[in-house]
């Protein structure tokens, strides 16, 4: 169980050992023979948190892994946790203005917006207007000003 002690700080590498991810001080020493260095060059699916003390283990993200911070984050921009990632991957976030008005990227925002939370009569209504989504649309595809209209969007349906 995570017990968070040290949540909101950021280890300098970690330790996947197993099939839980640990940081520099609580995988003990000597470090176990079969654990795996996690460097700050490590790709992942998501963030990556020590098991016992929730400190951040550094490492980039896949598109994946920026959809699913972009997404925690449009959800709950005040939750400790998204709050801790939008500081450590501010590069997923690059438009924190207000969005500018652009007829494509509304369309894609909405898009992604109504596959996200289930509003399928919004894709129908976009088909109305002859939109047609690009085969890899997906949340960490759209480009800074699309994601500002879905964070807005999603801001509002909650």
């Amino acid at each position: 169980m995570m017990h968070l002690t040290r949540l909101g700080e950021v280890a300098d590498h970690g330790y996947a050992w197993e099939a839980d991810h640990y940081c520099d001080s609580c995988i003990g020493h000597p470090v176990p023979v079969d654990a795996c260095y996690i460097g700050s060059h490590e790709e992942a699916d998501s963030p990556m948190h020590c098991c016992c003390c929730g400190s951040l283990i550094p490492g980039t993200l896949t598109d994946e892994g920026v959809a699913h911070v972009r997404k925690a984050w449009a959800k709950n921009p005040k939750g400790d946790v998204e709050q801790l990632w939008h500081e450590e991957f501010a590069w997923a976030f690059p438009y924190d203005d207000e969005p500018e008005f652009n007829r494509f990227d509304v369309c894609e925002a909405w898009c992604q917006y109504a596959h996200d939370y289930g509003a399928y009569e919004i894709i129908t209504r976009l088909g109305r207007m002859h939109f047609k989504p690009r085969p890899s649309l997906s949340l960490g595809s759209l480009n800074a000003n699309a994601y500002a209209i879905y964070r807005q969007l999603a801001t509002r349906a909650r």
